[in-house]
């Protein structure tokens, strides 16, 4: 299998951690007996960095996509983790966009770039994260066979 990074890049506050909270939420949902590995480093403010094991598919979630809070680093450690499948957020130029471009440079990921929905509306916002996480998901899914 190619390995992926699914990489859930726009400008700051616009979902970004959310939307991948929500994913691992959709595969936990999808997969509610798969182990969830959190990553020794934690993350503040409500960030993740978790692993999540589905059968012989490791796959790495990791936030904090902003400049200067280590995104490269820890999209290193999914890889020699072993993740087939990481899925992180960045922003749309910059030290963390590069940071996808190296592991995939480096260790033989392919990366898939996305962005959530988006809209002016806050009373909005929920609902278009969750549908941001489950489109994701289902690609996934698709082009990864699980």
């Amino acid at each position: 299998m190619q390995k992926r990074i699914y990489a859930l890049w726009s400008p700051g506050s616009k979902g970004k951690t959310t939307t991948g909270k929500l994913i691992a939420g959709e595969l936990h949902r999808l997969f509610p007996a798969a182990p969830v590995l959190p990553d020794a480093a934690a993350l503040s403010g409500g960030e993740i960095n978790i692993q999540i094991v589905i059968g012989k598919l490791k796959i790495g979630i990791t936030s904090q996509g902003d400049p200067g809070t280590g995104l490269y680093q820890r999209l290193e450690k999914h890889a020699l983790d072993g993740c087939h499948i990481i899925v992180c957020t960045t922003r749309t130029r910059g030290e963390t966009e590069e940071a996808v471009e190296e592991t995939e440079r480096r260790y033989g990921f392919r990366a898939v770039w996305f962005t959530n929905y988006q809209s002016g509306f806050p009373g909005e916002h929920a609902f278009l994260n969750e549908a941001s996480a489950t489109r994701l998901v289902s690609l996934m899914r698709a082009m990864c066979g699980f």
